[in-house]
């Protein structure tokens, strides 16, 4: 099975979408996106009243829109999650009610409603089975234990198998210790440890991995703020961070002959992360280059074919540069942050002032919010830029002309991008 190695473009790079947003097609195929992954949230919908059905639909016809144009698609299933059935359209809580995975009867009704979303998208290329968030066995259920999300993904997997005999199939452990430990609190360090203990126990088990079932790995120790502050305040791990996987994990996964060998890093691209939204966050202009670069490069060495990032329809405008960054990172090894900005900068600003937008940008990049919730041991060095200060990017960016030939199909016009930047510029500069 293939290996990655710089400066070779990674296979697969894709973007979790959610759900399928055709308007923004051309901007993904533009900047070198190849696979997209919906996701399933039929559980989430009345299956008395025909919402489930309406969303399965939807999710098929997001399948064959993306494929018509080109990407592979993934579809993300959802673990032990009951069918919500009302009275309400959509579930209330966001989260579902869980069942033990022992109970058979549970089992076997969520594996009917799976069947139906599985036989509506069979042409997909491949699904996924999702560990938790939602999902695992809170403990008033009893207790649980790794097997029982493996015994679950193991039943889906042979679902998969009869019903898309051509789809592949992977499995994200994201959340995984929900499984075994539902009360490990996220905002704690134990949590992140405890994490990495079952996925490597799910590594090491024989006859899951292999040529027929791929693996999505968070990667949680290489990016995420949240993580690797919660590291950096204990003593020990500041000392010595965790950090998983290594590139002898992924060896032994290539060495199985796994096909799918995929980085997952659901916050790469955003400021703000779940609970951890930080000082200054704000749906306006981002830039985090320095940062997906880091982390595409480490994937890289570590061997990686594929890496999923995460867009939303909510936050898609403010990191649009981010999503551009990400895809052209994975495409080629020899570009550098600063030369990205720069391709971005030729898209929204006229030649003339294009320069300027450039230290601009780096600028806006220096004040960060995903750098800000970063410890200092994890920080990039900033940009060399001649703007110092917001109330002089703000004055410079008055200068600064929309670029009305560009033909790269943004998600907003040029003269859009340019007023929601200042937006974020005024932020910044009252926050001096």
């Amino acid at each position: 099975m293939t290996r990655i190695s710089s400066p070779q473009a990674i296979p697969d790079i894709g973007l979790y979408i959610w759900s399928d947003t055709p308007d923004q097609h051309d901007f993904w195929k533009a900047c070198g996106y190849t696979t997209m992954q919906l996701c399933d949230l039929g559980w989430h919908r009345n299956a008395e009243n025909g919402m489930a059905e309406q969303h399965t639909q939807a999710l098929a016809n997001g399948v064959k829109s993306l494929q018509a144009d080109g990407f592979k698609v993934y579809i993300i299933l959802f673990a032990n999650i009951k069918q919500y059935k009302g009275p309400e359209d959509v579930e209330p809580t966001g989260i579902g009610e869980k069942f033990h995975p022992s109970d058979e009867a549970e089992m076997k009704e969520r594996l009917s409603y799976l069947r139906k979303t599985i036989e509506a998208c069979k042409s997909a290329d491949g699904f996924t089975m999702f560990a938790g968030d939602p999902g695992g066995i809170p403990d008033f259920m009893g207790p649980g234990q790794l097997l029982d999300f493996v015994n679950m993904a193991l039943k889906v997997k042979a679902l998969v198998k009869e019903v898309a005999p051509e789809a592949e199939f992977n499995i994200n452990p994201w959340c995984v210790s929900m499984f075994r430990t539902p009360n490990h609190d996220a905002m704690t360090k134990e949590f992140w440890l405890q994490e990495t203990v079952e996925v490597k126990q799910l590594l090491d088990m024989e006859g899951i991995f292999g040529p027929e079932t791929g693996i999505e790995l968070p990667c949680h120790d290489y990016y995420r703020a949240l993580t690797l502050r919660l590291y950096d305040e204990d003593p020990v791990l500041r000392a010595d961070p965790p950090l998983f996987p290594l590139k002898s994990d992924l060896d032994g996964l290539f060495d199985r002959q796994t096909k799918n060998v995929w980085a997952w890093p659901y916050f790469l691209m955003d400021e703000a992360d779940d609970g951890d939204i930080g000082p200054g966050n704000t749906p306006l202009p981002q830039s985090e280059t320095r940062y997906i670069h880091r982390f595409v490069r480490q994937a890289r060495e570590l061997g990686f074919n594929g890496i999923i990032g995460n867009w939303s329809y909510r936050g898609y405008l403010s990191k649009c540069m981010n999503t551009y960054a990400f895809a052209r990172f994975c495409a080629d090894d020899r570009l550098t942050p600063r030369q990205v900005i720069e391709e971005y900068a030729a898209f929204v600003a006229r030649e003339d002032c294009r320069s300027t937008l450039v230290q601009i940008l780096l600028f806006l990049e220096n004040n960060s919010n995903w750098q800000r919730k970063l410890p200092e041991s994890a920080h990039v060095e900033d940009f060399d830029t001649t703007v110092q200060s917001g109330k002089q990017a703000l004055e410079l960016l008055e200068a600064v002309s929309p670029n009305e030939a560009n033909a790269f199909p943004l998600p907003e016009s040029t003269s859009q991008y340019l007023q929601r930047l200042k937006l974020r510029l005024q932020i910044i500069a009252e926050q001096e």
